[in-house]
């Protein structure tokens, strides 16, 4: 199979020492009468393709330097809160057919780093309970409107500590990728902006 016609540039697949295309996978098909059957190209490529983007999507966002469940969960803050149990159910409600599952304690951790009191500006403020979602009131802090609304980055105010992809991502290593529409870019080396395309 011909990586490049599937937009599928990977170095592993388009390995200029490689003389062959890469193999074709074998997978259970529940729909087969007889259980195992081969998917074909056109299948594989669609399969492997939404799950990179699924994976892309937990790197922070160029523009916001949100990850997508972070920018979902302020926009379910804005639209559905205050109450953070709802706030995290109607997140995993409105991504539940995309494939990106996740449970309420990883959304509820999510929300509680958007209000941590440690970071620069946080974009979320709590009442209530912390320790319990649903006895926990959530509101957009200015700064988290500001970036909802693409008026500001969280990038270039608030640290990034965290895992993306198998890939640690820190402010304080230098160590950061953002996603850009799809593509994995890096950020200047003395930013002023949020990242882009060169």
């Amino acid at each position: 199979m011909d990586p490049i016609k599937f937009d599928l540039v990977f170095e592993r697949f388009i390995d200029v020492t490689r003389m062959d295309y890469p193999d074709i996978d074998m997978r259970y098909d529940p729909k087969a009468k007889k259980g195992v059957a081969l998917m074909t190209n056109s299948e594989w490529f669609d399969a492997m393709k939404t799950a990179m983007l699924l994976m892309l999507r937990r790197f922070p966002d160029a523009r916001t330097g949100l990850p997508f469940w972070d920018s979902l969960l302020l926009k379910c803050v804005r639209e559905h809160g205050p109450k953070a149990a709802r706030i995290i159910g109607q997140a995993m409600t409105e991504a539940w057919t995309d494939g990106d599952l996740t449970g309420d304690l990883y959304l509820f951790g999510r929300l509680l780093r958007l209000g941590d009191e440690r970071l620069p500006r946080p974009l979320v403020a709590f009442t209530g309970n912390r320790t319990r979602m649903r006895e926990l009131d959530v509101a957009l802090t200015p700064f988290g409107e500001a970036v909802l609304d693409g008026a500001a980055s969280n990038y270039l105010t608030n640290p990034i500590d965290e895992w993306a992809g198998g890939v640690r991502l820190s402010s304080a290593d230098s160590a950061l990728w953002f996603n850009d529409d799809g593509l994995l870019v890096k950020p200047a080396a003395t930013p002023t902006e949020p990242p882009s395309r060169v």
